[in-house]
């Protein structure tokens, strides 16, 4: 009977992942306020953040940018806003090639004589996070000192922005001069679609503008949580899925998202590839007083030319100032504002348990399960996290999973995980995250064997950009290994389950994680029997044994060799597996491993980690030989496709071999909900 239960749960499991390419499929009506509830709402949050409905607010967030997008088209100033979300991709390039390609195709598109037609310019970057919380009051004061040097054109419409002035011939000698006296053939984009495809034209390597519809309402309820604990919903356009936040029908999508720095002036700290000179140091040639705002560094060689991210931060500061006050106070009498406190107040409504249609089990972890679920007011998949607080309350591991919820908030990276929603009830937590239907990498090995080259080069250059999110937010994750890599139905990688992630600290210490993954110091202890200090070289570390994993099909310290290792004085084989990993040197049959693959295993699973291949970072990972040809900026952005597509199927081990328990206890779990998904403010990971 047991059996024919989890069949008809399989069947039901598998009909909801397969129908997802149709749509989401709503079975609950959402429940809008009336005019009295909505005034109520909307006084209270004016109450709680007298700032609540400024324009950096309401942009902060991927509906709230939608509708003042839609409400500028309409007011004639389509252009001024294009300008913001395109110099925010352009902030989002991480090469200075790309980043030059870019920034001459914003100053062809909005600053040279608009005669002649161009096209729209349309790059798809790694999701930004919507909103920032910091300022740069360096920009506006820049902005006070050279105000003179912007001014309208007095409607004569010189550009597309309609601005004049010294700043603006100065960006426009940026120009290299043909391209100057010609005028604007088009804006160049770096990486787009075309036919609904993510990729560029080999000819032209233009971008190809992206068919979306409007953004649907259920669309504007489900987003996830980015690192400022704000709406990101990534769309996979490449996979001829709309994206969210496409605006009023120009045929430009634009990425979720995006208005992060623009609104506050700021601009993301981990832009500036590592080796680039910082903006201080920048030389200049061709550009008379130039701000310290608008640098670029020109080099003997043109194709090394590139510009500095700050380089619009005056233009894009006043063309925020010129939008907010023209346009923000007739935005909030408008419908459109209407329509966005509306949205606001769904998405401010508690979530509970009953609002989500549970699936089969797809795994289970130290206090509870994880199955699939559907959130019945928009027919969007998730999977579900339950955490059973007797348990928890029985290990003492209240700061274990409080820690893992404030780290999966402050995350927000397509190549991690994501969080959706966290509720409780009386007896267990709950967490909301994507749902990864390809099952994860430890599955896929068990059915391959090991992977093509291909396959491994791609998974681990992902897990790279992955460890390198979690470690630029001052993470270190200690639990890498295959099982914790999942996959998309597209075959796209992310790393998951953040339970033993933890702040770096200069005496973190302590062995976690799974033996013959984890490296060497976290075994080690000092002369007085005291354990040595890590840091998030660990990671790694076992980084290179799971490369080694995708090549051999086993995990290098879980060889014969490995678990003979001392066998004659160890008698515990899991003992043997960590003298191993402490002492043991892998062996590479030259049937799995090349010359290359074995400099990058040996370099990463250095025992010393002060020598180990990524101590400065993961740059000098990606850029070792073994990657070959991989395009690392379109890697980056989310735009190179699988080599390897899971099979639409359940993906996962049969629900009788993952097991079952049932417990059942709270002062301390009163603040563990996530439920404000556009405007919620993020406390920092402790």
């Amino acid at each position: 009977m047991e059996e024919l239960q989890d069949a008809i749960e399989d069947v039901q499991y598998l009909q909801a992942v397969n129908s997802k390419d149709s749509g989401p499929s709503p079975t609950e009506a959402w429940p809008f306020p009336s005019e009295k509830e909505l005034e109520a709402f909307n006084t209270a949050r004016l109450k709680e953040n007298g700032q609540s409905f400024s324009l950096e607010r309401i942009c902060g967030g991927v509906l709230g940018l939608y509708l003042f997008g839609t409400f500028c088209t309409e007011m004639g100033e389509r252009s001024k806003f294009e300008f913001m979300l395109d110099v925010i991709r352009y902030r989002r390039l991480r090469t200075p090639q790309l980043r030059l390609r870019f920034a001459q195709g914003i100053i062809r598109k909005f600053l040279l004589d608009v005669s002649t037609s161009q096209e729209e310019m349309d790059v798809l970057v790694d999701k930004a996070p919507i909103l920032r919380q910091d300022s740069t009051p360096a920009c506006l004061a820049e902005l006070e000192r050279r105000r003179s040097d912007i001014r309208t054109d007095g409607g004569v419409g010189v550009n597309r922005l309609g601005v004049v002035g010294p700043l603006v011939e100065q960006l426009v000698r940026l120009l290299p001069s043909p391209a100057r006296a010609s005028g604007p053939q088009d804006s160049i984009g770096v990486l787009g679609v075309a036919g609904g495809q993510g990729g560029v034209d080999d000819k032209s390597g233009k971008c190809s503008l992206v068919n979306t519809a409007d953004m649907s309402e259920e669309e504007a309820d489900e987003q996830p949580i980015d690192a400022a604990g704000q709406a990101t919903e990534q769309q996979r356009v490449s996979g001829g899925e709309p994206a969210i936040g496409q605006l009023a029908g120009n045929g430009v999508c634009h990425a979720p998202g995006e208005v992060a720095h623009v609104l506050t002036g700021g601009h993301d700290e981990q832009e500036r590839p590592s080796g680039e000179p910082e903006a201080a140091n920048a030389t200049t040639e061709g550009v008379q007083d130039q701000p310290a705002n608008v640098g670029v560094t020109r080099s003997s060689d043109p194709k090394e030319e590139w510009y500095q991210p700050e380089l619009f931060n005056v233009l894009e500061a006043w063309i925020l100032e010129y939008l907010r006050e023209k346009l923000h106070c007739g935005f909030l009498l408008s419908s459109h504002f209407q329509e966005y406190t509306r949205f606001l107040y769904v998405q401010h409504r508690p979530v509970t348990e009953n609002d989500f249609i549970l699936f089969r089990i797809l795994g289970r972890g130290g206090f509870g399960a994880v199955n699939g679920c559907k959130r019945g007011s928009s027919g969007k998949l998730f999977a579900m996290k339950v955490m059973n607080k007797r348990r928890i309350k029985i290990r003492q591991s209240e700061d274990l999973c409080w820690n893992e919820r404030r780290i999966l908030e402050a995350l927000g990276s397509p190549f991690v995980v994501s969080l959706k929603y966290a509720f409780e009830s009386k007896n267990d937590l709950f967490l909301i995250l994507d749902l990864m239907t390809g099952g994860d990498l430890g599955f896929h090995l068990q059915h391959l064997g090991i992977f093509t080259k291909v396959m491994a080069q791609y998974y681990t250059a992902r897990t790279v950009l992955g460890i390198q999110h979690l470690h630029q937010k001052g993470i270190v994750y200690r639990d890498l290994k295959p099982e914790n890599v999942m996959l998309d139905e597209y075959g796209r990688s992310r790393i998951s389950d953040m339970g033993l992630a933890c702040k770096v600290t200069p005496h973190l210490t302590g062995a976690c994680g799974t033996r013959g993954y984890w490296a060497p110091e976290m075994r080690l202890r000092n002369s007085a029997g005291k354990r040595v200090p890590y840091n998030e070289c660990v990671d790694w570390f076992s980084l290179g044994c799971i490369l080694y994993e995708f090549l051999r099909g086993m995990s290098p310290f879980r060889t014969e060799r490995a678990m003979d290792w001392c066998a004659d004085t160890i008698q515990d084989k899991e003992k043997r597996v960590d003298k191993a990993t402490l002492e043991m040197e892998p062996e590479y049959p030259p049937r799995y491993f090349d010359s290359l693959a074995i400099d990058l295993c040996t370099k990463l699973m250095m025992k010393d980690p002060q020598k180990r291949l990524g101590r400065m970072g993961a740059d000098e990972i990606l850029a070792h030989p073994w990657f070959g040809n991989l395009d690392r900026d379109a890697l980056v952005m989310d735009q190179v496709e699988s080599p390897y597509v899971p099979n639409k199927d359940i993906n996962a081990a049969p629900q009788r071999s993952i097991g079952s328990f049932a417990d059942t206890d709270s002062k301390i779990w009163h603040t563990w909900h996530i439920t404000h998904t556009i405007l919620t403010n993020v406390s920092p990971v402790s």
